[in-house]
């Protein structure tokens, strides 16, 4: 056997030969080569030492590159000093080049860095100048008048920093939430009918309650001492009922009723609500709400454990009444029905409470 061969069958040969038809003669210098990653958008590029295989390069414009940050989406900095002059006016589907110091920055496609948009949809809003007076209160159980103002009083809290505003007029805002609680609607149909979409109209309302109950107090007050002659005359104008200075009565309000006390809020027909108290004076003006207890609660009950007691009987010394339906029992500062009349005076005081008492049904609605 020839030197050769016998140098390529020794096991001390530092070097190795391997010879081949079908490939070139390669000088392996370990098992494996020692390779450097670039970071590139096509993925690693491997270096290798061979002494046939050249050292891959990316000298193109997408060479080695940076990610940085930037208000117009993700920058890339190319770090290859063989890159050709920038194309200013290029905005196709490759990358859009700026010159700089080292090199160039390259920006994303402008199709991939831009979302498609839905073109906008306007729905016309409502508007309270093209309604009459009758329809007005129908709706929103408000007049013109006292929208008006309400929404003057709303309007700083309604309109919120430049970062949320919604694009909707404070006025829209009032009218909506307004009619939500007249009617008793579902969000989705008073959004159509005021012009708003449904999640919209949800943010719009937890805005507007919350600055109603800003100023609840200012509005929601029991009639002063100097008040009091007032209020005795317009209640006797009504059913000829004299010292009379409210009309208490309970309301039913629907709700969802949380998981641990479902039973507590489900009244005698089955129905879950609050059990809310309301007492009104002879124009309509509320003066007093109790919104504590749930549906399953009598009214006397919710009476007796509100404040109306304590202040009535402060009040005992000016000889004042409030006046209830048969829910309620006799006191001496509420008056009720006599619930079996026997004589005509019964029969006749029977009839002027109820003409007096019939302002807190209109109140309420029922």
């Amino acid at each position: 056997m020839n030197a050769p061969a016998e140098r390529f069958l020794s096991r001390r040969a530092p070097v190795q030969w391997f010879l081949s038809r079908r490939a070139p003669v390669q000088r392996m210098l370990s098992q494996r080569a020692p390779v450097q990653r670039c970071s590139s958008r096509r993925g690693p590029v491997q270096r290798c030492s061979s002494r046939r295989a050249p050292v891959q390069r990316l000298l193109s414009r997408r060479a080695p590159v940076q990610q940085c940050s930037s208000r117009r989406g993700p920058v890339r900095r190319c770090l290859s000093c063989v890159c050709r002059e920038p194309d200013l006016g290029k905005t196709s589907r490759s990358f859009a080049i700026r010159p700089c110091g080292r090199g160039a920055l390259l920006h994303r496609p402008l199709g991939l860095a831009r979302r498609r948009m839905n073109p906008p949809v306007y729905r016309p809003l409502v508007d309270l100048s093209t309604m009459e007076e009758r329809h007005i209160i129908l709706t929103y159980r408000l007049d013109r008048a006292t929208i008006h103002e309400l929404c003057a009083q709303l309007e700083p809290d309604l309109m919120s920093p430049i970062r949320q505003h919604t694009g909707i007029p404070p006025l829209v805002q009032v009218l909506s939430v307004l009619h939500f609680l007249a009617s008793g609607s579902f969000q989705t149909t008073v959004a159509i009918s005021s012009g708003m979409s449904q999640p919209m109209f949800s943010k719009v309302l937890s805005r507007v309650l919350s600055a109603l109950m800003k100023y609840m107090r200012s509005y929601i007050i029991f009639p002063e001492v100097g008040e009091l002659a007032t209020v005795k005359g317009d209640f006797y104008a009504l059913g000829h009922i004299p010292n009379i200075i409210g009309a208490i009565d309970g309301t039913h309000v629907a709700l969802v009723p949380p998981k641990e006390s479902e039973q507590v809020y489900r009244n005698r027909k089955s129905y879950h609500l609050m059990n809310v108290q309301v007492v009104c004076l002879a124009d309509q003006y509320i003066s007093h709400v109790n919104a504590k207890f749930p549906g399953s609660v009598h009214d006397a009950y919710v009476m007796r454990n509100s404040s109306i007691p304590y202040v009535m009987e402060q009040l005992q010394r000016h000889r004042v009444w409030l006046i209830g339906d048969s829910g309620y029992p006799n006191l001496s500062w509420l008056l009720t029905p006599v619930r079996n009349p026997r004589t005509r005076a019964e029969e006749r005081y029977n009839e002027a409470h109820g003409r007096t008492r019939r302002i807190i049904e209109r109140t309420l609605g029922s």
